[in-house]
């Protein structure tokens, strides 16, 4: 066992051995219960899948400094489970691999039961500091983050839930709208820790942050001897900085890094964005993204390189994109909306309408259909469409 999860675990036991009845009857319980059905067609192969899901919360405060919440996942797949990674590469990439006789790259959906978040947060005056596997949400960005070092984003799912970081994180309010975060996420040494420093000052309307962190970033690699991917670190370095706020009545944002790897290549990637609710009560969300990292021509891209890209290692697989999101109140219960990504470099697109509707008080259905255009080996074109059907009860 880890250091920081015998510090959670002693932690956690403390306040139950020193206030067990003030911790029963403060104990907060809560969670969802979660239903999934997915039908999709890439490259004429049919794919229908989902899952069942529960999750658990556990929030108590036995004083009023001190907070511990966990909670726990289960979800359990069924539908088509074992899958074939061919049907959703480009031919170029396929070509090559059946060109040293690997006619096939299957994987499967394997069930989980893990614990997402168990931290303990203490609050004092002169800081705040939170220790254990903590949600650690950073940036601005709605669909991609470049300055979270933490977290793999689901593009056609942005705001879905992310699982917990094991880290420590210092909050140090230096005076009024002037934060200083220091956030440490232990590794197997030091050198191998991921360490971000972040300030935030609130000027005017605006918050700006700046950044900078020394992370190990992993990627995954195609072992051609072996035909099986493999994973592999390299050491990257990150100075950036953040603004969010208002003008002329439109929320906007942006966020960038400098980033800097071990073999001495270096990078930019960044993003601007901008929301508004109209008076007629519909929302719009543009966002532009550039990721230095990626690639121009989508006839460069290898096999290691969607890897990365579907494990959500790699932020994106060309350099430009444009995200779009509308939705509109229809009624109170019913919300109908859109949203759509476009690849600039490789002219393809995701077209994603979508309607949410509160079938009873805490349980929500929303369905969401997808169609894709481009090229049948871009990024997008070389899914046909999908049908996605959700419900989710809260308890």
């Amino acid at each position: 066992m880890s250091k920081l999860k015998r510090i959670v675990w002693l932690a956690f036991l403390f306040p139950i051995y020193q206030f067990p009845n003030q911790l029963i009857s403060q104990t907060e319980f809560f969670g969802y219960y979660e239903s999934e059905m997915d039908q999709m067609q890439s490259r004429a192969t049919d794919y229908f899948f989902g899952y069942n899901k529960v999750r658990l919360d556990l929030h108590v405060s036995p004083l009023e400094e001190v907070t511990f919440l966990a909670n726990v996942n289960y979800q359990l797949f069924h539908g088509q489970e074992e899958w074939n990674l061919f049907d959703f590469l480009p031919s170029h990439v396929t070509d090559q691999l059946m060109n040293i006789g690997l006619v096939e790259f299957p994987f499967s959906l394997q069930d989980t039961l893990y614990l997402d978040n168990a931290y303990l947060r203490l609050s004092a005056k002169a800081f705040d500091v939170t220790v254990g596997k903590q949600q650690l949400s950073l940036g601005t960005g709605y669909a991609w983050n470049p300055l979270d070092i933490f977290n793999r984003k689901q593009l056609l799912d942005p705001t879905y839930e992310q699982t917990g970081v094991n880290s420590i994180r210092l909050e140090i309010p230096v005076a009024e709208r002037l934060l200083v975060d220091l956030i440490l996420s232990p590794g197997h040494e030091w050198n191998s820790s991921d360490r971000l420093m972040r300030g935030k000052i609130g000027l005017g309307r605006f918050d700006i942050i700046t950044t900078a962190g020394i992370y190990d970033w992993s990627l995954t690699k195609f072992d051609s001897s072996t035909f099986q991917p493999a994973r592999a670190n390299e050491k990257r370095r990150m100075i950036g900085g953040a603004a969010v706020g208002e003008l002329f009545k439109w929320g906007v944002w942006g966020e960038g890094g400098w980033i800097s790897v071990e073999s001495d290549e270096e990078f930019l990637e960044f993003l601007v964005g901008a929301d508004h609710t109209f008076d007629f009560s519909t929302y719009l969300l543009l966002e532009y993204y550039h990721n230095g990292n990626g690639f121009l021509n989508r006839e460069n891209l290898r096999l290691e390189d969607y890897l990365s890209y579907f494990s959500g290692e790699a932020h994106s697989l060309m350099q430009d994109y444009v995200f779009l999101f509308v939705n509109h109140p229809v009624t109170d219960l019913l919300t109908l909306g859109m949203f759509g990504i476009a690849n600039l470099n490789d002219e393809s697109a995701v077209i994603n309408p979508q309607l949410e509707y509160s079938l009873f008080e805490d349980v929500v259905l929303s369905l969401l259909l997808s169609t894709s255009r481009g090229h049948d080996d871009s990024e997008f074109g070389v899914q046909d469409w999908g049908v996605r059907l959700r419900v989710r009860a809260y308890f």
